[in-house]
C-alpha cells in the first residue's frame, strides 16, 4: 500500500476512534494498522481501494514501474447549465471565518499608513495537504492576528482546526500576510511558513499528529518586521530548502520630509544612501534635481539552509536596495539547472532579476534582459503560456481595465514623467508578460495577448482551469481605498500633514474591482472570461490558491478576500482530459520543489515548474497539474528534478493522479547543451556608435503621439574603395557627423577619414535614408544622404539633401550644385533608372514638417540629367510630392512588365503603389488592393516568397503590442486642428472603445496643451466620463485635419502576378513589436525565402512608453507566404534596444550573406551566417557607368529540380537601408543550378548556362 494511503487510512481510524470516544480499552488498544484494515472492510466491502480518490472505481492495476504510483481520481460531474466555477456557501461548508476586532493600540500605531481599513478580511491564503490524508487543506493569513486552519474531510467539507492545531495559541495576535505549506525539514509532511507583517515570522513545524510548533526562533527566520512572503527553493543545489524572504515598507511609518537631506554615492551602478537613512528612505536619479528622496522598503533576505539553521547570506548572494517588495517567484529562467529568481517591488524600486551564478552568488541582471518593468510590481507568477517547452513569468500593477478607469488612474502625468523617462530598466504602469526566447533572453507581450491592463492586480495565478490543454490566467483586484483616482489624490494631496492625509484616505471607501479570468485560446491570444467562469467576483480580493479540494482532478480555487474573507470555489469541469502529479523528492526536498515536469502528447508538449508560491501572499497546492484536452494519454513525462537527475516514463492514461519518486543515488544529467543557431554576433563594428542629440520634440508639439527626431540611423553599403569588398555609410545624428567604415574583405572595418563628414558645420545634419550610386556616370560610386529631423532649431539649409561626389579612391566631397536647393525634412531614398537613360534616378520619401505633425511634406522623384538630379514630381508622378508621411520606399517591378515601378510605405497611410507606365508614374494602389491598407507602416522588403516567380512584399508596421487597436470597423484615428477653438492647431488621437469614440490622451497633457479643456472639465472624472464629440465639439472636429489607420499587423503583400496584393499578417509573435528593417534570405537552403526583422520603438511619449518588447526576429519561411518563428536560441539573432536599418551583405567573404543592424544611441549590431546547409550563389551584376550595379534588374536562376529562383537588385529598401545589391540565392541540398537569366533595367533579356554553379558569379550587362 503506498505511503500516503496508509498514513490516510490510519488518520481516518485515530480520527473515529478520538469523535466515538466511548470504544472500550481493549479497542483503543488496536493498533492504527488493524482499525484500517476493519475499517476498509467495513467502508469497501467491495474491495474497492482504500483511498478517498477511488471510490466507484475499478481496482487499480498493481505498480509495475519503479518510481511511479497511477492512482484513480473522483469521478467528475457533469456541469450542464452551471458555470465553470460555482461559489460555495463558507460557513455551510465549515470553513468560516472568525472576525476578530483590530486593536486600538494597532490602529494608533498605523496612524500615517492610508491602506488601513477598518474592515477585517484575509490577505494571504495557501493550499497543501499537512495532514497527509491525500486531501488539500487551507490556511488561511489574517493580517490583524486570528490565522484559520481548515482540515479538508473530503466532499468539500472543512473543519476549522485552528485551536486543536496549536495555531490559535501560538498566533493569537499574530499579524501576517504571507503564508504558504512547506516540507522545510524534509520529513515527508508539510509544515506552514507565515510571513510576520510589523511582527514576527512563524514557522510552524508540523508534530505528525496534526499540531504544529512554532521553530522560527531557533531556525534563525524569526526576523520581525514588514515581512511579506518566503519564497522557498533550493538554489544552491544541496537537497534542502532555502529561503528568500519578501519585505515591504512599515505601514505605520511617516513619509520623508519635504526638506530632508540624504548622502547617497554611486555603488555598482546604483545609488547607495547613507546608512542611517537606509530602510526609511531612498535615493533615485532625477534629470534636474540629481536626486528625489523617496520612501524605503527594508532589504530582503536569502536565507541559505545549512541543515539545523537558515543562515542569512543576503550580502554574499549579491542582494541589493530597500525595494518595497511584494513577490518573488523562483524559476530557471536560462535552462541551465540553477533556480533563479525574480522579485516584483512597488513604487520607484524596480523589480529584480537575479541570474543565480551556481557559487552562491547572484547577478542582478533586469536591466540587461527585460526591456521594462511594471512601476507597481504587485504579484508574480511562472508558467509555460505558449506551450514551447520555455518558462515565461508575469509582473501584474494597476493599469485600468478600460477607458474610464484608465484616464482615472492617469493623473497629473507631469509630476512623474521624469521617472517614466529615466528609470533603469524603463517603468510603465501596466502588467508586463515576459516570453521566454531562450538563450536567456524575453520578449515583452502584454499588450499583445491582452493581459496588460487588469486593474489594481494582487495575485496572478497561471492554472489550465478548462484542462483544454493550455495555461489560463486568474487574478486578484482591488485595494482597501482608489489611491489611483485623480480627483481623491488631489484632495489628499493638498493635505500637507501626513496624518491628516492618511486620515482622509480611511475614510474613503473601497477600490472595489472584479476579479478576473482569461482563458488561453492559443497563438498569444486571451479572453476575458471571468463571467462566464463565475470568477468575477466584484470587491477587494487579495491571495488566491489552486487546489484539487475534491479529488477529482480538476483545479478548485480559494481566494482571500476584504469584504467577503473566504471564498471558496468548486470547478465544475467535466470536458477535457487531464493529469495532476505529486512529486516526491529526495533528499530534504520532499516535495520536488523546483523540479521541472514535461508531458508530450499529440498535441504537443507542456512544461511545469513546481514552485513554493505563486501570485501575492499565497500558495497554490504543491502539486502539478496538466490539462489534455483531447488526449487520452501521454506520450511521455519527464521529470528533471531539482539536483539535476531526470526520470522519463512513456504511454501513461491520462485522467489519472501520478505519485512518482524521485530516484536514489540518480545521476545528474547536464543541461542539453545549445543548439547551433543560424547567426553568432560580431563586434566588427561596435567602434561606430550613434548617439542621439536628446532634442524633446514635446516642447514645440506637446500632444505628439512620438518622438520624430530620432528615426535614424540609415546605411548604405556598396564597394567604395573598388577593392571587391563592401564598405559601409553609417548616418549620425544632429550634432554627430557621419561616418565611413572600410572593409578589410575578412569582415573587419577600420574608419575611413572623410573631412567633410567630420566637419562641425556638416555635423549639424541630421542623417537619414542614403545609398551609394555613380550619380555623375564616371565608373565609381558616389554617396547620396537624405537630411531630415525635427528639430526647428538649425536653420533650414540643413534639411538639404547631399550628394557627396567620390574621386574614385573612396575620398569624398559635397557636390551642392548636384542637387536642388530643396528643404524637406526627408526620410528614405531609393534609387533606379525609371525612364531607362541608362542612369539612376532618386525617389526621396518626405517624413515629417517640422513642428507641423501631421502635416504632408515634400516628397520628391529626382531625375538624373547628367548627374544632376532634378524635382519631376509633378509633371511625371503628379501627386507623388504630396503621397503622405513617408517611411519606406522601394522600386520594384510588382507586375512583371519590364518597368521599375515605386512602392511607397507611410505613416498614417498605405502602401502606395505607384505604377511606371514607360516613364510615367501613376497612383495604381487601388487597383492592387492597397488603397485602404491603412497603417502605421515603416519600411518595405521584396522577394519571391511564394516560388510564383514574381516579388511579393514584406511591410513593417508598429505592431500588436501597444496600448492602440485598429480596424476597419474601428479605426485609430488622429486629428490635427484648431480643436479648442483657440486659434492654434493641436493633435488629438482618439480609439474606440465598445463602438464609442475617446480620446486617447489623458486630462492633465490634454489641458496643458488646451487650458480651455481645465474649465470645461475641473475634475477627472468629468473628463475620463467624456467622449470625444463631447470634449471637442464635432464641428471642430469635422474641419481637423483627418488620419486613419486600420491595421497595425506588420505582414506580407503577396502577389497574385497579375498586380494585385492580398494582406497577410506576420505570425502573431512577430507582432510583438514594431517591425523597421526587413531582410529576406533563404538561410537554411530549403528552397523557401526566410525573414528577417529589426524591431523596437523608442519614441512614442511618455505615458505610452516605448514600444520594447522585441528582439529582433527571424522568420522560416513555408514557401507559401506563412513563416514559422525562430527563437533567439534557434537563431541567434538578438537584437534588443530601439533597432532600425537591417542590411544583407556578405561581410567576410564566404558568400553566405550576413546581417547588419543600426540601433539608435547605440553600436550596429552584426549577424554573421553561420548555416551550413545547401550551397551559395551570389549574382552581382556588372552594368554600365551610371549603373553599376545593375540596380533595377531581374534575375532568374532555373535549377535542376525544375524550382525557379528569383531576385530583384535594389538600392533602397527596408528601413532607412541600402542593402548590398549582390543577390545572394541558396541551392538546397542535392539539387544544382541549370541556367541564368536576367532582364536588365531597360527591359532586355540575357540567358545563359549556369551548369552546377555556386560562389561568387558575375554577369556582365550589356553596355
Amino acid at each position: 500500500m503506498h505511503p500516503l494511503r496508509q498514513r490516510a487510512i490510519a488518520l481516518l481510524s485515530l480520527a473515529l476512534i478520538r469523535r466515538l470516544g466511548k470504544l472500550d480499552e481493549t479497542m483503543k488498544r488496536l493498533s492504527a494498522p488493524a482499525i484500517a484494515v476493519c475499517l476498509a472492510f467495513l467502508l469497501f466491502p467491495r474491495g474497492e481501494a482504500a483511498s478517498p480518490f477511488s471510490r466507484n472505481k475499478k481496482p487499480r492495476t498493481p505498480k509495475v514501474t519503479p518510481g511511479l504510483e497511477v492512482l484513480s481520481l473522483q469521478k467528475r460531474q457533469a456541469a450542464g447549465p452551471r458555470k465553470l466555477f460555482t461559489l460555495l456557501d463558507d460557513e455551510a461548508i465549515g470553513a468560516r471565518f472568525v472576525r476578530k476586532p483590530i486593536p486600538k493600540e494597532a490602529l494608533a500605531r498605523m496612524k500615517f499608513s492610508s491602506s488601513l481599513t477598518h474592515e477585517d478580511g484575509m490577505f494571504g491564503v495557501c493550499a497543501g495537504d499537512y495532514d497527509g490524508d491525500l486531501l488539500p487543506d487551507l490556511f488561511y493569513a489574517y493580517p490583524y492576528g486570528g490565522h484559520r486552519l481548515y482540515r479538508n474531510l473530503g466532499g468539500f467539507r472543512f473543519e476549522d482546526v485552528s485551536e486543536k492545531s496549536g495555531l490559535t495559541k501560538i498566533a493569537a495576535d499574530h499579524w501576517a500576510v504571507g503564508c504558504c505549506f512547506v516540507d522545510h525539514d524534509g520529513d515527508g509532511d508539510l509544515d506552514l511558513f507565515v510571513a510576520g507583517t510589523g511582527d514576527v515570522n512563524l514557522l510552524l513545524d508540523n508534530q505528525g499528529d496534526g499540531t504544529f510548533r512554532d521553530r522560527a526562533v531557533p531556525l534563525g527566520i524569526s526576523r520581525e518586521g514588514a515581512n511579506v512572503q518566503m519564497a522557498f527553493a533550493d538554489y544552491d543545489l544541496d537537497g534542502d530548502l532555502d529561503g528568500y524572504l519578501v519585505t515591504n515598507r512599515r505601514a505605520g511609518d511617516p513619509p520623508p520630509p519635504a526638506d530632508v537631506q540624504v548622502k547617497a554615492t554611486f555603488n555598482e551602478g546604483e545609488l547607495s544612501i547613507e546608512e542611517q537613512y537606509r530602510e526609511k528612505y531612498d535615493v533615485v536619479l532625477h534629470p534636474t534635481e540629481r536626486m528625489r528622496v523617496v520612501e524605503a522598503g527594508e532589504y530582503d533576505y536569502l536565507y541559505r539552509n545549512d541543515g539545523t539553521k537558515y543562515v542569512d547570506v543576503s550580502e554574499a548572494a549579491g542582494l541589493r536596495g530597500t525595494d518595497q517588495g511584494l513577490a518573488a517567484s523562483w524559476f530557471d529562467y536560462d535552462e541551465d539547472g540553477r533556480p533563479d529568481l525574480y522579485v516584483a517591488n512597488d513604487f520607484f524600486g524596480s523589480d529584480r532579476l537575479y541570474r543565480n551564478l551556481g557559487n552562491g552568488a547572484f547577478e542582478e541582471i533586469a536591466r540587461k534582459i527585460l526591456p521594462h518593468t511594471p512601476w507597481f510590481s504587485m504579484g508574480t507568477d511562472v508558467a509555460d503560456v505558449n506551450n514551447d517547452g520555455l518558462f515565461d513569468f508575469m509582473g501584474s500593477d494597476m493599469a485600468g481595465s478600460d477607458h474610464y478607469k484608465s484616464k482615472m488612474g492617469m493623473g497629473d502625468m507631469e509630476k512623474d514623467i521624469w521617472f517614466l523617462t529615466t528609470s533603469n530598466p524603463r517603468q510603465y504602469m501596466r502588467n508586463a508578460l515576459y516570453l521566454n526566447a531562450g538563450s536567456g533572453r524575453f520578449l515583452e507581450a502584454a499588450f499583445l495577448t491582452g493581459l496588460a491592463n487588469t486593474d489594481w492586480t494582487w495575485s496572478l495565478k497561471f492554472a489550465d482551469l478548462d484542462n483544454d490543454g493550455r495555461i489560463d490566467l486568474y487574478g486578484t483586484n482591488g485595494m482597501t481605498h482608489d489611491q489611483i483616482n485623480s480627483d481623491l489624490v488631489a484632495k489628499a494631496d493638498a493635505l500637507k500633514d501626513p496624518e491628516k492625509k492618511a486620515a482622509f484616505w480611511r475614510a474613503t471607501p473601497p477600490k472595489r474591482d472584479p476579479n478576473f479570468a482569461f482563458r488561453n485560446l492559443g497563438d498569444l491570444r486571451f479572453s476575458p472570461i471571468a463571467a462566464e467562469w463565475g470568477l468575477d467576483f466584484t470587491g477587494v480580493s487579495y491571495g488566491a490558491a489552486f487546489a484539487d479540494f475534491d479529488g477529482d482532478g480538476d483545479l478548485d480555487l480559494a481566494v482571500a478576500s476584504l469584504e467577503d474573507p473566504v471564498r471558496i470555489y468548486r470547478n465544475e469541469s467535466s470536458s477535457g482530459h487531464l493529469l495532476k502529479i505529486r512529486l516526491k523528492g529526495g533528499k530534504r526536498n520532499s516535495h520536488g520543489i523546483g523540479a521541472k515536469v514535461t508531458v508530450e502528447t499529440d498535441a504537443g508538449i507542456q512544461v511545469r515548474c513546481l514552485t513554493s508560491c505563486q501570485g501575492y501572499a499565497s500558495a497554490n497546492e504543491p502539486v502539478l497539474h496538466f490539462g489534455l484536452g483531447d488526449a487520452t494519454k501521454v506520450k511521455r513525462l519527464t521529470v528533471r528534478w531539482p539536483l539535476g537527475a531526470e526520470q522519463s516514463f512513456e504511454d501513461l492514461p491520462a485522467d489519472r493522479f501520478l505519485v512518482i519518486t524521485e530516484p536514489e543515488n540518480a545521476t545528474p544529467v547536464p543541461p542539453a547543451a545549445p543548439s547551433p543557431t543560424w547567426f553568432a554576433s560580431s563586434t566588427a563594428l561596435s567602434a561606430y556608435k550613434h548617439v542621439e542629440n536628446n532634442f524633446d520634440d514635446f516642447k514645440v508639439q506637446e500632444l505628439l503621439p512620438h518622438r520624430l527626431s530620432r528615426l535614424g540611423p540609415g546605411m548604405a553599403w556598396g564597394d567604395v574603395d573598388r577593392d571587391g569588398d563592401e564598405d559601409v555609410f553609417l548616418g549620425g545624428a544632429s550634432g554627430q557627423g557621419s561616418t565611413l567604415a572600410l572593409n578589410d574583405g575578412k569582415g573587419g572595418f577600420t574608419q575611413s577619414p572623410q573631412p567633410q563628414f567630420a566637419n562641425k558645420e556638416m555635423g549639424t545634419f541630421e542623417d537619414m535614408g542614403a545609398l551609394f550610386l555613380d550619380a555623375d556616370s564616371d565608373g565609381d560610386l558616389d554617396l547620396y544622404v537624405a537630411s531630415g529631423g525635427f528639430d526647428p532649431r538649425p536653420n533650414t539649409l540643413f534639411l538639404r539633401d547631399r550628394l557627396y561626389r567620390n574621386d574614385g579612391k573612396g575620398n569624398f566631397a559635397i557636390d551642392l550644385h548636384a542637387t536642388s536647393n530643396l528643404r524637406d525634412s526627408g526620410g528614405p531614398v531609393a534609387a533606379a533608372d525609371f525612364d531607362r537613360d541608362g542612369d539612376l534616378d532618386l525617389f526621396v520619401g518626405g517624413r515629417v514638417i517640422r513642428t507641423r505633425y501631421p502635416l504632408t511634406p515634400n516628397s520628391r522623384l529626382l531625375r538624373n540629367d547628367d548627374g544632376k538630379f532634378v524635382d519631376v514630381s509633378d509633371t511625371i508622378a503628379p501627386g507623388l510630392r504630396l503621397t503622405g508621411l513617408v517611411t519606406g520606399a522601394l522600386w520594384s517591378d510588382y507586375d512583371g512588365d519590364g518597368w521599375v515601378d515605386l512602392l511607397v510605405t507611410h505613416e498614417w497611410g498605405p502602401v502606395a503603389v505607384w505604377k511606371n507606365q514607360e516613364g510615367k508614374l501613376v497612383n495604381a494602389s487601388a487597383s492592387a488592393g492597397t488603397k485602404d491598407l491603412l497603417g502605421w507602416w515603416t519600411g518595405i522588403a521584396g522577394g519571391d516568397l511564394d516560388g510564383d516567380g514574381d516579388i511579393d512584399y514584406a511591410v513593417g508596421n508598429l505592431g500588436l503590442n501597444t496600448k492602440y487597436h485598429a480596424s476597419k470597423d474601428k479605426p485609430y484615428l488622429l486629428y490635427f486642428g484648431d480643436l479648442d477653438g483657440s486659434g492654434a492647431p493641436r493633435i488629438v488621437e482618439a480609439c474606440h472603445e465598445g463602438g464609442i469614440l475617446y480620446p486617447v490622451r489623458g486630462k492633465s497633457c490634454s489641458t496643458r496643451a488646451m487650458p480651455s479643456l481645465g474649465k470645461k472639465f475641473s475634475t477627472f472624472h468629468a473628463f475620463a466620463s467624456a467622449t470625444l464629440p463631447e470634449i471637442y465639439s464635432p464641428k471642430n472636429l469635422d474641419t481637423a485635419y483627418r488620419l486613419t489607420i486600420n491595421e497595425l499587423a506588420s505582414g506580407v503583400l503577396l502577389n497574385d502576378g497579375k498586380g494585385r496584393f492580398t494582406f497577410r499578417p506576420l505570425p502573431r509573435i512577430a507582432q510583438v513589436s514594431a517591425v523597421f528593417g526587413l531582410a529576406f534570405h533563404d538561410w537554411d537552403a530549403d528552397g523557401r525565402l526566410d525573414l528577417a526583422l529589426s524591431q523596437n520603438f523608442y519614441s512614442p511619449q511618455a505615458e505610452t512608453g516605448n514600444v520594447d518588447g522585441g528582439l529582433g526576429m527571424v522568420l522560416r519561411g513555408r514557401g507559401d507566404g506563412t513563416f514559422d518563428t525562430l527563437r533567439v536560441d534557434q537563431s541567434g539573432l538578438l537584437l534588443p534596444g530601439d533597432a532600425k536599418a537591417l542590411a544583407l551583405t556578405d561581410l567576410n567573404g564566404d558568400t553566405r550573406p550576413d546581417l547588419v543592424a543600426t540601433v539608435n544611441s547605440s553600436t550596429p549590431k552584426v549577424f554573421l551566417n553561420r548555416t551550413t546547409a545547401g550551397r551559395t550563389l551570389v549574382v552581382r551584376l556588372v552594368g554600365p557607368h551610371g549603373n553599376l550595379r545593375g540596380v533595377g534588374s531581374r534575375v532568374s536562376v532555373k535549377l535542376k529540380s525544375g524550382k525557379t529562383l528569383v531576385g530583384e537588385v535594389h538600392a533602397g529598401s527596408s528601413y532607412l537601408t541600402g542593402s548590398s545589391t549582390d543577390l545572394f540565392f541558396s541551392i538546397p541540398e542535392g539539387d544544382e543550378t541549370l541556367s541564368l537569366t536576367t532582364r536588365s533595367p531597360s527591359g532586355e533579356t540575357f540567358p545563359q548556362a549556369l551548369k552546377n554553379a555556386s560562389g561568387l558569379v558575375q554577369v556582365k550587362l550589356a553596355q
